[in-house]
Formats: C-alpha cells, sequence, structure tokens
C-alpha cells in the first residue's frame, strides 16, 4: 500500500480487502510527493490474488476453473479432461498465470487433453523410432521405470535419451522448448500422456 499508511508493503505477499485498508488508512501519513502505480507488478498482484483464492477456498476456486473450461472449450473437438489431476494441474498453473482466463492459453491446452496444436517444431527421431519409444510409455507403471527402459532403449540403438524426450515434448505441446517432461508426464497421467503422443503421431 502507498500514502496513507503507516506500513507500506512492497512484497505482495500481502492482500487487503477494502474493509482492511480502511482501517490502516491514516489521513496525516498522506504525502504531498505525487503517487505512482507500478504497472508492471499488476502481474505479481493478480497471480497473489488468485493464490490467495485458491487457497482460501480452493472448492469453490477449482469449481470455477472447471467452469471456465468447460464454456471455453466447448467448441472444440475431443473429450476434456477435468478428472486427472485436476488440483495439481491447477496449483502447477499458478505459478504460470496471472488470471483464471489464461487456463485455456494454447501452451496449457495439453493439460485438458484437447488437441488444439496448429503446429509443431521439427522431430529429431524417425517415426518408427517413437513408435517403439510409445509402446516403452505403454508399458511402464511410471515415469521412473519409463526413463530406465528408455535408457536403455536409446543405448542400444546409439541414439541420445535427451534427444528423445524433447520429441515427446514437441508431440505433446508443439513446441520443443518447455516443461521438464516428467511434469507433464506426472499432470497428465500415464493414459492421457502416452494417447495424445500416439494420436499426434499418427496424425504426422
Amino acid at each position: 500500500v502507498g500514502g496513507g499508511f503507516e506500513n507500506k508493503e512492497y512484497s505482495l505477499r500481502s492482500i487487503f480487502s477494502i474493509g482492511e485498508l480502511l482501517q490502516m488508512f491514516e489521513l496525516s501519513k498522506i504525502s504531498h510527493a505525487s503517487g505512482r502505480i507500478e504497472m508492471e507488478r499488476l502481474d505479481d498482484l493478480n497471480n497473489s490474488f488468485i493464490r490467495q483464492r485458491f487457497n482460501n477456498n480452493k472448492d469453490a476456486f477449482l469449481q470455477e476453473c472447471k467452469d471456465l473450461l468447460i464454456s471455453n472449450t466447448k467448441d472444440l473437438p475431443g473429450d476434456i479432461d477435468l478428472d486427472t489431476n485436476f488440483e495439481g494441474k491447477i496449483e502447477w498453473l499458478l505459478q504460470r498465470i496471472t488470471t483464471v482466463g489464461q487456463l485455456t492459453n494454447p501452451e496449457f491446452m495439453f493439460l485438458w487433453n484437447l488437441d488444439t496444436v496448429e503446429s509443431m517444431d521439427k522431430l529429431n527421431c524417425e517415426r518408427e523410432i517413437l513408435t517403439q519409444v510409445i509402446d516403452l510409455l505403454e508399458q511402464a507403471d511410471d515415469f521412473k521405470q519409463f526413463q530406465s527402459a528408455l535408457k536403455k532403449f536409446c543405448k542400444s540403438n546409439n541414439l541420445k535419451a535427451p534427444r528423445v524426450l524433447k520429441d515427446l515434448r514437441v508431440l505433446i505441446t508443439g513446441k520443443s522448448e518447455g516443461p521438464p517432461i516428467g511434469e507433464i508426464y506426472d499432470l497428465m497421467g500415464r493414459e492421457n500422456f502416452s494417447s495424445m503422443i500416439k494420436n499426434r503421431l499418427s496424425s504426422l
């Protein structure tokens, strides 16, 4: 808060209601110096606010997110997934968004199991290799087990595992750079993860 207050909070760790600000306000603390709104900090303020809403009334906030997702994706092809690790996905997104409207940004649509990627970065591996990698994905119980199998597969086929994993990210998000592929796997769940990769590869 700015002029008119004894203690000035610059870290955005606290968000005050109008009632709280009225109680804290002191007329004698108003300065003659002109005030300045730091517009560049509004995104940080928005993020702090939606985090606070999540922490204070999680169920209501999650339901609002679901309602928004349903409304904003109703005309898109495919069945939206709002069941698999929904709370975990929202917590992950709260580190990356500043408004709830950004839940349906193109770079996040993979989280809801919706195929909206219009273009993809170039793949490193041949289709045959990636098809075998998908088989490894489907046979593994978790990402750690998949990584172990992939390491052996890459060694026997003279491949570099990071390049293969980058291809999986491309098939999911359309981009070679982005969140760690292990995070994406955990957020989406094994079935959605491998299914989306398989569908994207078959459409190329």
